[in-house]
């Protein structure tokens, strides 16, 4: 079902249109009412209201809600196979204090993970009980294609020319990944490029607070707030003061 609804909203929306032409009002309209279809019907209702967000290869891979709090970050992703994850993470000092996630496929087992953090150790509950260590230097918690989760360590990363030392935590396969942040600012807009072993760099653009652009090389897809929002108008603004254009 909700692969009819994406190749739908493809359809109905740029209709006649590539993707990548600027599409008209009426389409931008069209698509908007589809993606907020396909969110609730994959989802049940489960993802966290906040800003939508498109993950585009040509066309849309990945269906993301993000809203980020003074003490917290909540995500949530559909992919097009109907997987849907939604996660929140608790911050305080920089560092996280507790995180849960739960992801839902059609025809296997829920996956849940609950963590609390104490005493420079993780205890993780749900589907696996696990204690971990907390790691050395600054770290955080999220699943891939939940980024946004790292937003408050993000935020901290000072201008440097040399890669800094970032370990994720991946809740889903509970997994290290150690990344290299490199991190500068212009025009009020913080640009991070991320690498993750040999993999090439991924670049986070980061504006009033919020993870409003990404676009992974490799993949060669990017990600970007859903047309006609208040989150693309941010974006739009980001981009002008890069210098590029909307």
């Amino acid at each position: 079902m909700l692969a009819g609804l994406i190749a739908g909203a493809l359809a109905g929306a740029f209709s006649g249109t590539r993707v990548a032409a600027q599409p008209t009002p009426a389409q931008l309209h069209a698509f908007h009412d589809q993606a907020a279809q396909i969110i609730a019907t994959a989802s049940a209702g489960t993802l966290p209201a906040g800003d939508t967000l498109v993950t585009w290869h040509n066309k849309p891979i990945l269906w993301h809600t993000a809203a980020v709090f003074a003490d917290s970050v909540k995500t949530g992703l559909v992919r097009s196979d109907s997987m849907v994850g939604v996660g929140v993470a608790y911050w305080k000092n920089n560092a996280p204090t507790r995180f849960s996630a739960r992801w839902t496929e059609p025809g296997k087992a829920i996956v849940e993970r609950r963590g609390t953090v104490a005493k420079g150790h993780i205890a993780v509950s749900g589907s696996r009980e696990i204690t971990l260590r907390v790691p050395d230097g600054a770290w955080g918690v999220a699943d891939v294609g939940m980024d946004d989760q790292l937003l408050p360590v993000l935020l901290t990363m000072p201008p440097s020319a040399e890669p800094l030392r970032l370990i994720v935590l991946r809740p889903y396969a509970l997994t290290w990944d150690t990344l290299a942040v490199t991190s500068a600012s212009r025009s009020g807009v913080q640009v991070i490029s991320v690498r993750s072993g040999s993999q090439p760099n991924r670049l986070f653009v980061i504006y009033e607070g919020k993870l409003i652009w990404l676009r992974d090389i490799a993949q060669q897809n990017e990600r970007r707030p859903l047309e006609g929002t208040a989150a693309h108008r941010q974006f739009v603004r980001a981009r002008q003061a890069m210098g590029q254009a909307p």
